[in-house]
C-alpha cells in the first residue's frame, strides 16, 4: 500500500510538471505588439519597453483618466501562479510622475503568441496584444 501511494505521488508530480509550458524565449517576445484598439508596445532585446496609446485602465490599475497613455520602462519574463508573464515596469508615464508595474500573461496559441490582461474578472474578457504584422 505504501509503495502504491508513493508511485501515485510520483505520477502526480510528473503530470504537474509536464503540464507546465516551457519558459518563453526572448525572440518570441521581442518586437512591436499591437491591439485591435490601436495601442502598441515595443519590447526590445535589451529589456526596455515603450508603449503608445495603450488604455490606462488596463495597464495602470487605479487610473482611468486619461483614457490612454504613453510610457517607457523595462520588461522581463517571470512565472506567476503557473503562468508565464511579461512583467512591465513603467518608469516614465505621459500623465503622471512615478513608476508603475503590471504584467501581461503569455498565451501560446497554434497561430502564435498573444499577450493579454484581464479586463475585469479573471476568465472574462481580455485585452490582447499580438505581434504587429511587420514582426510576424
Amino acid at each position: 500500500m505504501k509503495r502504491l501511494t508513493y508511485c501515485t505521488f510520483l505520477l502526480l508530480i510528473f503530470f504537474a510538471i509536464s503540464c507546465t509550458s516551457p519558459q518563453p524565449k526572448g525572440n518570441e517576445l521581442f518586437g512591436t505588439w499591437s491591439a485591435s484598439d490601436g495601442g502598441t508596445m515595443v519590447l526590445s532585446p535589451d529589456g526596455s519597453l515603450s508603449a503608445d496609446s495603450v488604455p490606462t485602465a488596463q495597464f495602470i490599475g487605479m487610473y482611468e483618466n486619461p483614457a490612454r497613455f504613453n510610457g517607457t520602462g523595462s520588461w522581463s519574463v517571470a512565472e506567476h501562479n503557473g503562468r508565464w508573464c511579461v512583467d512591465l515596469k513603467f518608469t516614465s508615464l505621459s500623465f503622471r510622475s512615478g513608476s508603475w508595474m503590471n504584467s501581461l500573461i503569455i498565451d501560446r496559441r497554434q497561430e502564435g503568441v498573444v499577450l493579454f490582461t484581464w479586463i475585469s474578472d479573471e476568465g472574462g474578457a481580455r485585452y490582447e496584444m499580438s505581434p504587429a504584422p511587420a514582426d510576424l
